[in-house]
């Protein structure tokens, strides 16, 4: 069993603190519920504590501040959790752009990440089933989840690697 380290709970405060004032779209459930599932997903893949707390904070650049929030996110966490950060969001800009083609852009460019980065968009939301390989496995079992939702929702995207 891995015991988190003070550091997950400051990310957690800190992601809190962020997205306090967000729900769900669609819904009324409070943001955080959507991070800590994420988060826990990722633990239970057998993520590190660093993807995990990625989970956590991996919607601040995208919504609270781009790239100045990721520059704290830097500071506070550290380059790794940045990085991760970085790779998981799919709008620097306000206001965000359409869904679709966001989404199109972003997940052709998800096989050039690196795969510590792969595990926290993984297991947000339909991408992939909580019971998707571990990322030890193969980079493209990973991907291919992704894929398969794109393909499912009609999204247009090269050739996974």
């Amino acid at each position: 069993m891995m015991a988190l380290s003070k550091l997950y709970d400051e990310a957690l405060v800190y992601a809190s603190d962020l997205h306090r004032t967000q729900v769900r779209k669609g819904s009324s459930t409070p943001y955080i519920a959507h991070l800590l599932s994420v988060s826990s997903r990722v633990l239970s893949a057998g993520g590190t504590e660093v993807q995990a707390i990625a989970g956590l904070l991996h919607d601040t650049a995208e919504d609270q501040g781009g790239q100045a929030t990721l520059d704290e996110v830097r500071k506070r966490f550290g380059s790794d959790v940045a990085q991760i950060v970085a790779d998981c969001t799919d709008s620097w800009v306000e206001p965000t752009p359409a869904w679709r083609p966001r989404k199109e852009v972003y997940l052709s460019l998800l096989p050039k990440k690196p795969t510590s980065s792969l595990l926290v968009p993984c297991r947000q939301g339909r991408q992939c089933r909580s019971d998707t390989e571990r990322l030890s496995q193969h980079r493209r079992r990973i991907v291919a989840p992704l894929y398969r939702w794109a393909r499912r929702d009609h999204l247009v995207l090269p050739r996974a690697q």
